[in-house]
């Protein structure tokens, strides 16, 4: 049962769906890979100009995988769009106040991996790579989950 409990743990379900695929788990499995980014050396694709630690950690976390580099949009909900109108009408303030609040704050690196039989959207903090595997795969540039847009790069690493 401790094993159990500790594998429920690690891939974020209930026991009864490591056991029968039942439960209350609405949700994907989030896959969570300890990593210590700054410690790693930059991984530098062919033809980019820059390369990033935490391209190395989703490449280490990902070996076989397509992955493309994301950018995330926060989407404001009713309350902050109201402010936002409401701020930029009364005091002429730029419009997106929250959503660079949001990018000044969360500093993460955001990925889409591609393997055979599904996509998962990969966030790279500084201390591991987390997995959620998406639903349905992704069609297009654009995507939503949740509150978050993504727009992903054009070229794989």
């Amino acid at each position: 049962m401790d094993n159990l409990r500790a594998m429920a743990a690690l891939f974020g379900v209930s026991v009864d769906h490591l056991l029968d695929g039942t439960g209350d788990d609405a949700t994907p499995a989030v896959l969570r890979h300890p990593v210590d980014v700054a410690s790693l050396e930059p991984y530098k694709p062919a033809g980019r100009p820059l390369g990033a630690k935490s391209h190395r950690a989703v490449r280490e976390a990902f070996p076989d995988a397509v992955i493309y580099p994301l950018a995330r949009m926060r989407s404001n909900n009713r309350v902050q769009e109201f402010l936002e109108w409401g701020l930029m009408l009364a005091f002429d303030t730029p419009y997106g106040l929250f959503g660079l609040s949001d990018s000044l704050s969360n500093r993460d690196a955001y990925y889409l991996v591609e393997e055979k039989n599904r996509h998962v959207l990969a966030r790279v903090t500084p201390k591991a790579v987390e997995g959620k595997e998406l639903p349905e795969p992704v069609e297009g540039r654009t995507f939503t989950v949740g509150e978050d847009r993504f727009r992903r790069t054009s070229r794989p690493l």
